[in-house]
């Protein structure tokens, strides 16, 4: 039996601790991994008072809600093809959600932009929250890049 060189065993160690989560028997949740198709069949319930704010620095999306009413946890749905959980919204608060967290039933992201990126973010021309058993669409309001 042949023995190993210490300095092998470092090498193989060093590539291992690199490797992706599949190499190494992980999984990632289906949060990340994959998300939901477009609910496509729920009712349009009439529109709530929130805003969402896409801060371009950061690459997150803000929440104010500024309806008369409080929300449970709900999911966030942008273009009609991507979506985030999002956590409860009490009256007045303002939460963030980070552009990463959205995927599409693919488990692909939605392109989020940034300084390195290849491409432009994708625009956002709809956003819909998924409460009371329905879709109600949201005031998306466009920023200007800084």
């Amino acid at each position: 039996m042949r023995k190993i060189p210490g300095s092998m065993i470092a090498l193989i160690l060093l590539s291992l601790a690199g490797a992706p989560a599949f190499i190494l028997g992980g999984c990632a949740s289906a949060e990340i991994r994959g998300g939901r198709p477009y609910p496509s069949q729920l009712e349009r319930l009439t529109p709530l008072d929130i805003q969402v704010f896409r801060d371009v620095g950061p690459r997150e999306l803000r929440l104010t809600n500024t309806s008369a009413r409080s929300l449970g946890p709900s999911r966030l749905w942008i273009n009609a093809w991507y979506s985030a959980s999002v956590e409860p919204l009490e009256v007045g608060q303002t939460i963030s959600v980070h552009i990463s967290r959205f995927r599409d039933e693919h488990g692909e992201r939605i392109r989020g932009g940034g300084f390195f990126a290849a491409r432009a973010p994708e625009p956002i021309v709809l956003a819909e929250l998924e409460t009371d058993g329905g879709l109600r669409p949201i005031v998306y309001v466009p920023m200007l890049d800084r």
